[in-house]
């Protein structure tokens, strides 16, 4: 009875240890990852790229991980789903200059986005995107326009007014009220002239010219 009791207790000490042990080894791992990370999202702040989703998904774990540091209990399930956390954000697209660097220049070349230095990369990509949220946001807002379209038919759009019009995206006096509604209005123009030529139009008494679908 002695003998069993000894055993048992010499693996609750040996389980134990084994725990601690793996509980100071991954908090060590947490910790120099958080502080390799810290300095990417400083250069993020400065390079003005802070609405980056990784950025956002550091300030959440940092936050939550204050609040959680002033247990003194060993959690080995905490820093278990810390370590992973991290990780995961440290692996996203846009956790580092260089990365975000990398797959803006694969959307600008995607979207026939033109630049000449790294400077007028963000500032063009920036512009791009804000041109296509708010072009999209003002097609569903607008009235008197029943009209179908989609996110390529937009893009197109922009596309064809920045290289016809040789915009400079990167500009800082560019007009970006004026750009979404140019977009804007040439969508709803070219969906316009697609549904009349297919025909699929119809003459309300209600309406003022044709009503689509």
């Amino acid at each position: 009875m002695a003998k069993n009791i000894i055993r048992i207790s010499l693996s609750k000490t040996s389980q134990r240890t084994r725990v601690e042990k793996e509980y100071k080894t991954r908090k060590k791992q947490v910790q120099r990852l958080y502080e390799r990370m810290q300095k990417r999202m400083k250069v993020l702040e400065k390079n003005d790229m802070a609405n980056s989703p990784a950025y956002k998904d550091f300030m959440r774990f940092s936050q939550n991980r204050t609040k959680g540091q002033s247990r003194s209990s060993i959690d080995i399930a905490e820093i278990r789903t810390e370590l992973k956390e991290l990780s995961r954000i440290d692996k996203m697209k846009t956790s580092g200059y260089k990365k975000i660097l990398g797959t803006m220049k694969k959307v600008a070349s995607n979207m026939n986005i033109k630049y000449s230095t790294e400077k007028d990369l963000i500032a063009s990509s920036k512009n791009y995107f804000k041109v296509f949220e708010r072009a999209n946001q003002y097609l569903n807002t607008v009235s008197g326009t029943s009209i179908n379209y989609d996110s390529e038919r937009v893009i197109n759009s922009i596309n064809t007014l920045v290289e016809s019009e040789k915009i400079e995206l990167f500009n800082q006096s560019l007009d970006l009220d004026l750009l979404v509604k140019e977009v804007s209005d040439l969508v709803i123009k070219e969906k316009r002239l697609d549904t009349v030529k297919k025909g699929d139009f119809k003459i309300t008494a209600k309406s003022k010219g044709f009503k689509m679908f």
